[in-house]
């Protein structure tokens, strides 16, 4: 769903199942801003942070969380952007993912 939302806004969007897959998709494309569940499967979210935060070449990629466990955004200390309890409110997600990736509306998407 989120995926949809984005894409209808004009994102491109790449995803990944869990935090391996993350960062393996890391070593082929760098994204301009990473949206973060912190809840998965083979690798948590907040270890897929920690290895993101370690490797000098993808630390500095911004990261907006988003969790369905409570107190999850105020106990982790991730270095987020923003962190989202779900379930998620999509215009007010979109509107962070703008301040990270503007849209550029001459049928050019962000990347």
């Amino acid at each position: 769903m989120l995926t949809t939302v984005l894409e209808s806004e004009g994102f491109r969007v790449d995803t990944a199942g869990n935090g391996a897959e993350a960062l393996a998709r890391l070593e082929v494309h760098k994204p301009r801003l990473i949206l973060l569940d912190l809840m998965m499967p083979i690798m948590s979210g907040d270890v897929f942070r920690q290895r993101q935060l370690a490797d000098l070449r993808f630390k500095d990629i911004p990261v907006v969380c988003m969790t369905a466990a409570p107190d999850a955004c105020t106990s982790m200390p991730l270095d987020a952007g923003h962190c989202f309890q779900k379930p998620v409110d999509f215009d007010r997600l979109v509107d962070t993912v703008r301040r990270y990736v503007p849209v550029r509306r001459s049928g050019l998407t962000a990347s």
